[in-house]
């Protein structure tokens, strides 16, 4: 753990690369992450992550005011004394700095700055988060050559009062394969939707993962309980969430067997589905569908206002309407690292223009 004051603005910066140190700031820094309305930037999801994914390389940097109280605050990873990034990975919708103000957050990013390497890399950030624009102003004072593109779309529905005003921003025909695929599972013999929240949380949770890997994750070697670091990550923020009282694991029994599922949580107004899956024994029956129609029901009957999709725009999210949340991609050179800028954003955005038919080879990942 590394301090440094800065007397001029009286405050103080804060490099945290334990573990043990980051635990011990959970109440101030989810006073200001459960300000940016996503479960991925709150200790509980952070801290998870670092567990799982964090090995040695992570870090969290903090500027505290003189009462000791957290300005701002973001999780980093750094990677061979070369490159900083934002500690995300694939399983991470969204990434941010939580800050009190856009003054603090300014000032984190001016740390960060002189804190990084000859490159940085920072995914996942909301385009609607002030950072959006903080950081790449911050990062060019301090020398980088800044590129900024879209990483993902990813879909989201603002939730009338009722299911049935819901239903209605929906075509006739949409309309009518929601009804006919609830009626059509109900046919085949006892239907139940449930939520675990603590309760019985293990062995749902355990119900779960095993309908996730029951289909083509599971065939294709991605599904949870495939990777080590990935259950311990759900299941540590499942934890977690169950005691903030965050957690929803919902569950589609049929005849007392799980056909269906989503891992999600709730952060304020907005419910999150982090992960779902379904036993695809069942597919004839549509069991994905009608967990999603279930899943959007509890959220509007819990009188929350936003139901958030997560990752891309894929077809069965769209059918629900909605919008859709950008998610940039924030890259930064300098130094040595300059070449590769040249390359990447300049030289070969040029030559794919003159050959648009040309197949290039990816290069790696900064």
């Amino acid at each position: 753990m590394v301090l440094v004051t800065q007397a001029d603005t009286d405050t103080t910066f804060l490099v945290c690369d334990r573990l043990e140190g980051f635990v011990a700031l959970e109440s101030a820094w989810n006073q200001l992450a459960l300000r940016a309305g996503t479960p991925f930037v709150t200790h509980e999801w952070v801290r998870s992550w670092w567990r799982a994914f964090g090995e040695r390389n992570a870090m969290a940097v903090v500027l505290r005011s003189a009462d000791g109280g957290i300005l701002s605050g973001a999780s980093l990873l750094r990677r061979s004394g070369q490159l900083v990034q934002a500690a995300a990975n694939d399983y991470t919708e969204a990434w941010d700095v939580v800050a009190v103000d856009d003054t603090a957050r300014r000032l984190l990013w001016d740390r960060i700055a002189t804190l990084s390497g000859p490159r940085l890399r920072l995914a996942g950030v909301p385009a609607a988060s002030p950072t959006a624009a903080i950081a790449p102003e911050a990062l060019r004072a301090a020398g980088y050559r800044v590129a900024v593109g879209r990483q993902q779309l990813s879909p989201y529905v603002a939730l009338p009062e009722t299911w049935e005003k819901l239903l209605a921003t929906l075509s006739r025909n949409q309309r009518s394969q929601v009804r006919r695929k609830r009626k059509r599972v109900e046919r085949e013999g006892s239907l139940v939707f449930r939520t675990t929240t603590a309760a019985d949380l293990d062995t749902d949770l355990d119900r779960f993962f095993e309908l996730e890997a029951s289909g083509w994750k599971g065939a294709a070697g991605t599904a949870i309980l495939q990777d080590p670091r990935a259950l311990r990550l759900y299941t540590d923020f499942a934890r977690a969430a169950a005691s903030k009282g965050w957690l929803r694991i919902h569950l589609l029994e049929l005849g007392g067997v799980a056909i269906a599922g989503d891992y999600s949580c709730v952060l304020g107004d907005a419910a999150f589905l982090l992960k779902t899956g379904f036993d695809e024994r069942y597919a004839h029956l549509s069991p994905g569908a009608v967990v999603r129609g279930e899943a959007l029901r509890a959220a509007i009957e819990a009188g929350l206002a936003r139901y958030e999709f997560g990752g891309g725009p894929d077809r069965y999210k769209l059918q629900w309407g909605g919008d859709l949340s950008e998610r940039l991609l924030v890259r930064a050179y300098r130094g040595s690292a300059l070449p590769a800028f040249v390359y990447r954003h300049k030289l070969r955005p040029f030559v794919r223009r003159l050959s648009p038919s040309r197949t290039t080879t990816p290069d790696p990942q900064p």
